[in-house]
């Protein structure tokens, strides 16, 4: 019998559409974005488009947040503004500098609960 590994397990799991080419496509359970999203946003917004899934989808200042006080500088403070700026568009939860549940990206997913065992 060949033991499946963890990963194979959740790709299965998650796995919506398999093309003969293989390449797969994948249901991703939560999607953490950050400042650094910026892109993404305006590509969503160039197509006309919105989030499919709003619920599932957290912003986080984190990559250029500062650990005391307020942005280093104002290119930097407007990354975090247009994070908060794109979240509320779309009706995602963003744990911005003032939310007491801000933090690191890779902290605050499972502190919040979001990141859980045998999610994608």
């Amino acid at each position: 019998m060949t033991r499946r590994r963890l990963l194979d397990k959740l790709w299965d799991a998650h796995e919506i559409l398999h093309r003969e080419d293989g390449t797969s496509l994948l249901w991703v359970d939560r999607h953490l974005v950050h400042e650094g999203s910026h892109h993404a946003f305006a590509k969503i917004a160039g197509r006309g488009a919105s989030v499919a899934e709003p619920s599932l989808t957290f912003g986080v200042a984190d990559h250029y947040a500062p650990t005391r006080g307020r942005p280093a500088s104002g290119a930097i403070a407007r990354m975090i503004a247009t994070l908060a700026t794109n979240t509320e568009k779309h009706g995602i939860t963003c744990f911005g500098l003032d939310d007491p549940r801000q933090g690191i990206v890779h902290v605050i997913g499972p502190e919040q609960g979001l990141t859980l065992p045998g999610l994608l």
